[in-house]
């Protein structure tokens, strides 16, 4: 016994010496900011405080200057990409959270969706037959706070994804991503559309126009024929988006379709007596 007492003395003297604070600091709040945006980072309440920060490449952090309070400010500028940890202190014991990464969110560049009945002009603008309609449509992740432009004018009550079309004018808009309300982005160019009298050259049904389109659905080579002399053809996606544009001058031509995508496409035929259309699947 008189051996085993001293032992005991010893473990329970080198435990004290290993024993950490009863209390585990950790960091909450804002770890993923909005583009150009301030968030703030906070800790239980303690004693005293001591904010810490990292870059990716250091192997040790180092104090913030005048960070000493239980709440840190951060800024998508200045702290996106670092670690941040906060050493505390209660009861005369000093414990160190764990790092944190402030992160941020980012998006790709507003793009706009162009559908319905209309054609691509040399100078890239949409041309849509008197009476008819085609719609923009804002992409995502932009769908909060979004105002279309006439003309360079607010189009008072547009404040939908897609915006109905039948005028001539310059177009655009703005939006912002819902997470990130007050991030504003622009499109940052004008979508011109022109309106022309399209009486001699409506476009009309498949069927009564008499275009053929075979093997459909096509893998290879897709052969065309109308009953009229063929002048251009264009294969176009369900955007509206022309990924083919052939001139031609005969009743009947080929498209080689080999690496396009599989799916669903829009063959249009300018024709002598008019624009045939076609749906065309791609195996």
């Amino acid at each position: 016994m008189r051996l085993l007492f001293p032992l005991l003395l010893l473990i329970g003297f080198s435990n004290s010496l290993l024993a950490q604070c009863d209390f585990e600091a950790t960091v909450e709040g804002d770890l993923i900011l909005c583009p150009n945006a301030n968030g703030q980072l906070f800790t239980q309440e303690y004693e005293a405080y001591q904010w810490m920060k990292r870059a990716y490449n250091e192997t040790e952090a180092t104090p913030i200057n005048g960070a000493t309070e239980q709440f840190l400010d951060v800024s998508s500028a200045n702290d996106v990409g670092y670690y941040i940890s906060v050493e505390v202190t209660l009861d005369n014991c000093t414990e160190m959270s764990e790092e944190i990464l402030v992160d941020s969110w980012w998006f790709l560049p507003v793009t706009v969706a162009s559908v319905g009945d209309f054609e691509i002009g040399n100078m890239g603008e949409a041309i849509i037959c008197s009476g008819d309609s085609m719609f923009f449509e804002i992409n995502l992740p932009y769908d909060t706070n979004i105002i279309w432009y006439k003309d360079g004018a607010e189009i008072v009550g547009e404040t939908d994804s897609k915006l109905v079309v039948h005028e001539a004018g310059a177009y655009t808009v703005q939006g912002a991503p819902s997470i990130c309300p007050d991030y504003t982005q622009y499109l940052g160019l004008d979508l011109i559309v022109e309106v022309v009298n399209c009486t001699n050259t409506k476009e009309q049904p498949a069927e009564i126009a008499k275009l053929s389109c075979f093997p459909n659905p096509v893998q290879k080579e897709l052969h065309i024929t109308s009953t009229h002399l063929i002048q251009r053809v264009q294969l176009l996606d369900l955007t509206g988006k022309i990924l083919l544009d052939q001139a031609q001058h005969h009743s009947s031509c080929s498209l080689n379709m080999e690496g396009t995508p599989a799916g669903l496409y829009l063959l249009k035929a300018h024709t002598s007596a008019g624009i045939q259309t076609q749906k065309v699947f791609v195996q």
